[in-house]
């Protein structure tokens, strides 16, 4: 099953979306999405050939698994909704034609109410920051208009909280399949700290840009909670407007494959 919410409904507030969970005909992991424009449009288009719903969930549960959508269901946005010190998200669907539907980003809720998109380009750092990757694709540039594509990637993150300053430490491996240039193993280092600067410049980005918006989808908050018997949420939330934060990551190239 998937629920569908159109850009007024998101935008207006979607508290209702609880009602969903309370109904013992409906499962917890109902994938959820928002979408450009109404529903109802995007649901109008003949998408393969086992029916919308199908092509729809497909589409999200494949980016999930394989790309850079950080896992969701009806039961973890509700959760997140309801948890002191983090926002909720979901996948954003746009339709691009009578029979495709492409991933547009993720939509960042503040409670129940969407108040900004995540674009494509930020989705690979969004998910480092709120879950973890079993495979994953990037590509990072070199030097010389060299470029190397960086699959199989695996990937966790750590959450420290220190004196009104937030520390989060990201490690990946992944395997170079791909490669532009000549003597690839001369490069892999490169590859390594390219991708280390570029992860920690752009995440670093991101969790000023939720603070600025004052939301919490890393749920910074929640781990606070965690971590202090006497939480308090609109204490944190005074906190949080003056949060420091650094990212550091390490990159591990295991191995490598393909030269083009």
């Amino acid at each position: 099953m998937l629920a569908i919410l159109g850009t007024e409904i998101s935008r207006k507030g979607i508290y209702d979306i609880n009602s969903f969970q309370r109904d013992p005909s409906i499962g917890s992991r109902v994938l959820v999405a928002t979408a450009e424009g109404t529903a109802e449009d995007l649901l109008k288009g003949e998408y393969g050939t086992r029916g919308n719903s199908t092509y729809i969930n497909n589409l999200i549960q494949h980016n999930i698994d394989n790309r850079d959508i950080p896992k969701t269901n009806l039961h973890i946005f509700v959760r997140d909704y309801f948890q002191k010190g983090k926002d909720p998200f979901l996948p954003r669907l746009k339709k691009v034609g009578n029979d495709k539907v492409e991933i547009d980003g993720i939509s960042l809720f503040q409670n129940d109410k969407e108040v900004d998109i995540l674009p494509v380009k930020d989705m690979f750092f969004f998910k480092l920051l709120v879950d973890k990757y079993s495979k994953g694709n990037f590509d990072v540039k070199l030097k010389k208009e060299e470029k190397a594509a960086v699959k199989s990637i695996r990937s966790k993150h750590k959450i420290r909280l220190t004196n009104n300053h937030a520390s989060i430490s990201i490690k990946i491996e992944g395997i170079i399949r791909e490669y532009t240039g000549d003597a690839l193993a001369t490069v892999v280092r490169d590859v390594e700290k390219n991708l280390e600067k570029k992860i920690e410049k752009e995440c670093l980005r991101l969790l000023k840009q939720f603070q600025d918006l004052g939301i919490d989808p890393v749920g910074l908050g929640q781990k606070n909670k965690t971590m202090n018997r006497n939480f308090d949420l609109k204490k944190w939330e005074d906190e949080y407007k003056t949060l420091g934060f650094d990212v550091k990551c390490n990159v591990v190239i295991e191995e490598t494959g393909v030269i083009e």
